[in-house]
């Protein structure tokens, strides 16, 4: 039914769970579909992903989007992954079935979510530190 690359991230997921205290989480569901993907990052002082995890309600195709999208920003910095689209998910795998497509823009979803609650802590956290000065 589906090709080994998914059906190995699938049953075995490396960046399955979540993170206390993350630095930023984010959430998308698909509505046709009632699926969901949610994304935790934790971020170091120096603006890099230094651990992603994922939670996931969906076909083996969205739990191998999830597990590719976190493996994709683990080490790379915040900026970075604000360029990311569709097409970065594409390249990780050689194939995903066309009715499944849709996996991909949910996971693209979930990544912007999560990178606008980091930004919005940060910018909380600024907030509070120029105002106990």
């Amino acid at each position: 039914m589906y090709n080994e690359e998914i059906m190995e991230r699938f049953l075995n997921p490396k960046y399955a769970g979540m993170i206390r205290g993350a630095s930023g989480v984010g959430t998308a569901k698909d509505t046709n579909t009632n699926e969901v993907i949610k994304l935790y990052i934790s971020v170091n002082e120096d603006k890099i992903i230094n651990d992603a995890k994922f939670k996931a309600f969906g076909s083996p195709v969205t739990i191998a989007v999830a597990d590719a999208l976190a493996q994709m920003i683990i080490g790379r910095q915040i900026f970075e992954i604000e360029e990311l689209n569709e097409s970065n998910i594409l390249k990780m795998f050689t194939e995903l079935p066309e009715e499944r497509m849709y996996t991909v823009f949910l996971a693209i979803d979930a990544l912007n979510d999560t990178i606008d609650d980091y930004t919005k802590k940060i910018k909380k956290l600024e907030k509070k530190l120029l105002n106990n000065k």
